[in-house]
C-alpha cells in the first residue's frame, strides 16, 4: 500500500492563486481546464494542502 504525504503551501502562493483566477474571472473548474488538472487539484491548492502519491 502506498502512503499519501500532504504538504502545506505557503499562503503567500495560495493568495496569489486565488487572487489572479478571480481577477480573470475563471472559475476553479475553467482554470483546471485551462492548464490540464483536475478541478478537486485546484481546490486543494486553494485550501493551502497539496498531496503527493
Amino acid at each position: 500500500m502506498g502512503t499519501t504525504i500532504f504538504w502545506m503551501l505557503p499562503m503567500e502562493f495560495v493568495q496569489r492563486l486565488i487572487t489572479l483566477r478571480k481577477e480573470r474571472g475563471l472559475t476553479q473548474q475553467a482554470l483546471a481546464n485551462a492548464i490540464d488538472l483536475h478541478v478537486n487539484q485546484i481546490k486543494r491548492y486553494e485550501a493551502g494542502t497539496h498531496s503527493l502519491p
